[in-house]
């Protein structure tokens, strides 16, 4: 049985970084924070799958300049194949650094829709099998966090 979980992390956005996003703070430079602190809010689908099954996995992101997949984490499981695309971004990001899983950069603090299709081959074996990303706000200030999350193979 396939069921589909979600998981919100969402984060309490103040009026300064709502500001910041919009444009509203004064100034010149586009900010996702008020430059002491960040709270990004970060939806992401948590996945179980049948072995040979398929599915999307749905993330979507406020307030962030940065994207990155944590490669270790695709490449490192034969069970359990995660694509990436930058057609499954939008907006497009503004630049994609050339690696593999690639960073994807925007030149302005964004909220970002992903779609990652998932499958588990036919043989994968039962569990968890974990899967993450980093984002950035990159202006001012540098702010980063990392996430987390499953993809349980029944």
């Amino acid at each position: 049985m396939k069921r589909r979980h979600y998981l919100g992390i969402l984060s309490t956005v103040s009026t300064g970084i709502t500001a910041g996003c919009l444009g509203g703070s004064g100034s010149e430079e586009p900010a996702c924070s008020n430059g002491n602190s960040w709270s990004p809010n970060v939806r992401a689908d948590i996945l179980t799958l049948s072995p040979g099954d398929s599915d999307e996995i749905d993330i979507h992101i406020d307030s962030l300049s940065r994207f990155q997949l944590f490669g270790h984490l695709v490449h490192d499981s034969p069970a359990i194949d995660l694509s990436f695309d930058e057609e499954m971004v939008s907006p497009a990001p503004d630049r994609a650094l050339d690696s593999s899983p690639p960073v994807w950069k925007w030149e302005e603090c964004t909220s970002v829709d992903i779609t990652l299709p998932v499958s588990a081959s036919s043989d994968a074996p039962s569990g968890d099998y974990e899967w993450g990303f980093s984002i950035s706000e990159e202006f001012g200030n540098p702010h980063s966090n990392d996430f987390y999350y499953t993809i349980t193979v029944d």
